[in-house]
């Protein structure tokens, strides 16, 4: 009946905004309850819940998943080197929107759903690259440390520019904020002193 629904972006959007609006805030509605009422409910309990409120992580990391690949469906024949642009797309995004969370002072719960489900995505992005990449070969273990060394610099390396980035821009954003207090401060001497 859902078959073909699955691949229509237009569906995955709807589903990954009513996940992405539920799933945060059940989870933190869970824990918060969980940390009122563990005196009450026994360890399994607990543990059962705990792992409900964790398995949302990974509800959030599917649907955008589906997204991706509804997406991405009609450019699957595109070859090896467009799924290495998506693979630093699909880093640099994730990556952005973990800071972007971050610096907005999100609650915990939502910064945790957004790192695991961003995490996720870029490694099922750069697993489905390997499998482009190498195919049906049999590899020896030294080529896979080797993909997955040069996997990890490569995302280290656009997690580092990314932190230069937002350093800079953390850099201009309180030097005009100083200048604003600045100005207002000078505004504000120079009317007492008109007045005075």
């Amino acid at each position: 009946l859902f078959d073909n629904v699955w691949a229509d972006v237009r569906f995955q959007l709807g589903y990954v905004a009513i996940v992405t609006a539920t799933v945060p805030l059940a989870q933190s509605h869970a824990d918060n309850r969980l940390k009122l009422q563990r005196e009450f409910v026994s360890k399994c309990h607990a543990n059962t819940i705990e792992f409900v409120i964790v398995a949302g992580n990974f509800v959030m990391g599917w649907a955008v998943k589906g997204l991706l690949d509804a997406i991405l469906s009609s450019e699957e024949d595109e070859g090896i080197a467009f799924q290495l642009v998506t693979c630093i797309t699909v880093s640099f995004t994730g990556i952005f929107m973990v800071v972007a969370a971050s610096m907005v002072k999100l609650s915990a719960a939502i910064c945790g759903v957004t790192s695991l489900t961003v995490g996720l995505n870029i490694g099922w992005t750069w697993s489905d690259f390997a499998a482009d990449l190498f195919g049906e070969k049999d590899l020896t273990i030294l080529v896979l440390w080797a993909y997955v060394s040069t996997v990890c610099a490569v995302v280290m390396t656009i997690a580092a520019v990314m932190e230069v980035l937002i350093r800079c821009m953390e850099a201009q954003i309180q030097l005009e904020s100083d200048d604003h207090v600045e100005l207002r401060a000078t505004g504000a001497h120079s009317l007492a002193g008109t007045q005075g």
